[in-house]
């Protein structure tokens, strides 16, 4: 919904010392400007990109500007392409503080693409507020700000400083537990256990998913690089999870499916194998730090939710 800045400007970008989180207020600092001018980040005011840049820098204190690392991002529909260029993680998974990206044509996007913030998680819709998008919150005008709600279906989402973010990695926990999935001692040796275990901070409990087709995922652990993988390769029950080389097997293909509810407003997963079909598992309901897990058939339990 707005055409490619090439031009640089000088001007400041947003310290996260100066950043306050103020979602779904209309705290837009180019709301009373005209349409169109250059802003502080090298967007168009009042454009759907310039709100969101506002947004990154604001709320997610990211330095964020159409030069991000080291791409110019231009039109909303190049923004997940520019974050892929620019290492920034993109998937089909909504989280609350994510940039949601429309296709041309895609739940209303104009030819250039829409993106958004996402303010809500719902079974298979977000909430979101953005600028420049014609809504019943905004009397269906452009160049406004407003709020609504759409399917999450052919969008995809940019994780600049969401939770469990660094750099690309992410850490995934047990909601009934509070325990991390980790990477015993972060070691590097091939069939080490994957585990659950009490929140350490270290790179043991971060993780890295490169997209697969077919909606699945490579999971590599940032500490070892091995990847998460069910031993055998088998389709039973209790077969342990492990650390293992990274390599061409569906046993190492994982997919993420939303199961519908919230933790902390985060929505909440099952991490389901390729391979096998079933769902990776904390064995015995246990509680206990470095308890292996598992693949078990899907159901349920909260054994096997992670958010």
């Amino acid at each position: 919904m707005v055409l490619v800045l090439l031009a640089a400007v000088s001007g400041w970008l947003l310290s996260a010392s100066q950043a306050f989180a103020t979602t779904t207020v209309n705290d837009y600092p180019y709301a009373s400007s005209a349409v169109d001018q250059v802003d502080r980040w090298n967007f168009y005011t009042r454009e759907c990109t310039s709100f969101v840049a506002w947004r990154i820098n604001n709320d997610a204190h990211v330095a964020f500007s159409n030069q991000y690392g080291g791409v110019t991002w231009g039109n909303a529909g190049n923004w997940a392409n520019a974050a892929r260029q620019a290492g920034v993680p993109v998937d089909t998974q909504p989280v609350v503080g994510s940039v949601a990206v429309f296709p041309g044509g895609v739940d209303g996007a104009g030819s250039y693409g829409h993106v958004a913030w996402v303010t809500g998680v719902g079974n298979g819709t977000i909430t979101v507020e953005d600028y420049n998008f014609a809504s019943p919150a905004n009397g269906n005008t452009y160049y406004n700000y407003g709020q609504h709600s759409v399917a999450t279906a052919g969008l995809s989402f940019i994780h600049f400083g969401t939770i469990g973010k660094q750099g690309g990695a992410e850490n995934w926990v047990n909601p009934h537990t509070g325990k991390y999935l980790d990477l015993d001692h972060g070691n590097s040796a091939d069939g080490t256990q994957i585990q659950i275990f009490s929140q350490t901070g270290t790179n043991a409990q971060y993780w890295i998913r490169t997209s697969w087709p077919g909606g699945y995922y490579k999971v590599s652990n940032r500490a070892a690089g091995k990847c998460m993988d069910v031993v055998g390769p088998s389709t039973s029950d209790a077969a342990a999870v492990h650390g293992w080389s990274c390599y061409a097997s569906d046993s190492q293909l994982w997919s993420w499916v939303a199961k519908g509810t919230t933790h902390d407003g985060w929505p909440v997963y099952q991490i389901r194998n390729k391979y096998s079909g079933k769902c990776l598992a904390i064995p015995g309901s246990s509680t206990a730090d470095g308890t292996g897990l598992q693949q078990k058939t899907c159901t349920n339990d909260w054994s096997q939710e992670w958010f």
